[in-house]
């Protein structure tokens, strides 16, 4: 046991030994892919974003949401928006591992749904650094979220959620996905 602690130590030193944050100037490309499917829903998601670091710790940046999802092999959505975000990276735990908090708005429009949506979301993330520029990013997107859904031509409603209120599982609301800069 004594062996495999001085292995894991030596390794996680190791981990530390050369610095992976971001810089001025740096440009990245993320993404996540999601497919669920239980008993008769099968949902998908792809959802890219590129951004670039304005400072050594502010990037601003662009994100692609898609989502479809059949319900009985019949399509009951089929959104696609755009949206812009700022990302504040605030915290280096070692050299591989940053933190981030973010802010972004998108706007989703879902034809099979006749729904518009338009979001305002508070997250925080993280980046661990496999090599020099390619990361896993954690991302929990709607510590604070506030959406407006217009349905057809009815009047839109709006909502405000503060933490994780209408999560059942907590661990299904974080989203992971690779980040590579250039």
């Amino acid at each position: 046991m004594k062996k495999f602690l001085l292995f894991a130590m030596m390794l996680f030193a190791f981990q530390l030994s050369s610095a992976q944050t971001f810089t001025k100037g740096d440009t990245f490309i993320e993404g996540t892919v999601n497919f669920v499917s239980s008993d008769d829903v099968k949902t998908f998601n792809f959802n890219p974003s590129v951004g670039y670091f304005l400072t050594n710790k502010f990037a601003a940046g662009v994100t692609v949401n898609t989502q479809s999802t059949k319900t009985a092999d019949v399509k009951t959505s089929d959104s696609f928006g755009v949206g812009v975000f700022g990302r504040y990276y605030f915290l280096n735990i070692g050299e591989r591992f940053t933190t981030f908090s973010q802010l972004a708005i998108t706007s989703d429009s879902d034809k099979t749904a006749d729904t518009k949506t338009l979001n305002a979301n508070i997250g925080l993330g993280a980046n661990y650094f496999i090599t020099k520029n390619l990361s896993l990013t954690l991302s929990v997107a709607d510590l604070v979220l506030y959406a407006s859904i217009k349905a057809g031509t009815a009047l839109a409603v709006n909502t405000t959620t503060v933490g994780f209120s209408g999560v059942i599982n907590p661990f299904t609301a974080p989203t992971f996905g690779l980040n590579y800069r250039f």
